[in-house]
C-alpha cells in the first residue's frame, strides 16, 4: 500500500512533540536547528526496512503472493520455478523485491512454512547432511543471498513437486511522494523514524 510521506512526517513530528508547520517555516528561512523534516527524509527508507523485516507477521496484513509480484522493476510476473539440488533439497530463485518470507507451501505439504531456518545454523547443517532422521523430513526452508541473487532452499518436498502457495514481504520503496509499505506498519514505522531522529539530535 502507498502511504503519503507527508502523513509519516506529521505523525513523527507529533511523536517528537514538534509542530511541522513551524519546522517548515524555519527550514525555509535556513535555520539549521530545525532539520527534523530533513532527518525524516534521510531515515525513512532504512526505518521502513527495519520495521518490515522485524514486525510480527500478524501485523502485516498485506504482502505479495505467487502470480502477482514482479521479478524485476517493469519485469514479468514472478513465477516460482524450482531446481533439484539433491534428493533432500530443491532451490528456488526469489523475486528481486523479496525482503522476508510470509509463507510457502509445496504441493506435497499439508501445511505451509512461515519461519525459515537460520542459514548456516545447526538445524540447517543437519538438513545439509541428509534426512537421516524421520523428524528431519518435515517441511523447512532456508533463505540466503548469493551476490545480487536471493535464493530459497526447500527441504521435505519431493523433486518435481511445485510451489502452490508463496507470499513474501517486499522491500519498502519510495514511489514519488509515497512510501510503499503495508499499512498495518504505519505506526511502528513512525515510532522507528522518531527514535532514529531523536538519536541523531542527541548526538549534536
Amino acid at each position: 500500500m502507498l502511504i503519503p510521506i507527508d502523513d509519516i512526517k506529521e505523525r513523527v513530528c507529533a511523536l517528537l512533540d514538534e509542530n511541522p508547520d513551524i519546522i517548515r517555516e524555519q527550514t525555509e528561512y535556513g535555520d539549521p536547528e530545525y532539520s527534523i523534516l530533513q532527518l525524516v527524509e534521510i531515515y525513512l527508507e532504512d526505518a521502513a526496512k527495519i520495521v518490515a523485516a522485524s514486525a510480527p507477521l500478524a501485523e502485516i496484513a498485506e504482502c505479495s503472493v505467487l502470480g502477482t509480484g514482479l521479478d524485476s522493476p517493469g519485469g514479468k510476473v514472478y513465477g516460482a520455478v524450482t531446481v533439484k539440488m539433491s534428493e533432500e533439497c530443491v532451490r528456488m530463485e526469489l523475486p528481486s523485491d523479496f525482503l522476508r518470507l510470509a509463507w510457502i507451501r509445496m504441493s506435497d505439504w499439508n501445511h505451509s512454512v512461515s519461519e525459515p531456518l537460520a542459514f548456516g545454523g545447526d538445524e540447517y547443517r543437519l538438513r545439509q547432511g541428509g534426512l537421516r532422521r524421520s523428524r528431519r523430513r518435515c517441511p523447512a526452508v532456508a533463505v540466503h543471498q548469493v551476490g545480487p541473487l536471493k535464493r530459497m532452499e526447500i527441504y521435505g518436498s519431493r523433486p518435481g513437486e511445485r510451489v502452490v502457495e508463496f507470499g513474501w514481504i517486499t522491500v519498502p520503496r519510495r514511489v514519488g511522494d509515497n512510501l510503499e509499505l503495508p499499512h498495518g506498519l504505519f505506526s511502528r514505522l513512525c515510532r522507528q523514524v522518531a527514535d532514529m531522529v531523536k538519536l541523531n539530535l542527541q548526538r549534536e
